[in-house]
């Protein structure tokens, strides 16, 4: 899968041929990490309001980790806890 290079550097989104049937097979309702340009879902954190300070239990979140190769291993350790901050 080839994802979109958004104008910004270092954006990339996710292409909606590849989002829209995850969407509909699991019911993703909230999109973690994007601008409220790009966002996926009615639903998301941008920067402003920092995915890792919110609580993500219960959310049926979709999430293109953002911030570079090195940057997912935070998104990683976190979704071990399961969302909990």
């Amino acid at each position: 899968m080839k994802q979109e290079a958004d104008k910004r550097k270092g954006v990339w989104v996710t292409p909606r041929s590849f989002f829209e049937p995850l969407q509909k097979e699991f019911g993703l309702e909230f999109d973690m990490a994007v601008s409220a340009d790009n966002a996926m879902l009615p639903a998301f954190f941008s920067r402003k309001n920092d995915a890792f300070k919110q609580d993500w239990r219960g959310l049926r979140a979709w999430c293109n980790p953002p911030y570079g190769r090195k940057e997912i291993y935070k998104w990683v350790e976190r979704c071990k806890t399961g969302g909990h901050p």
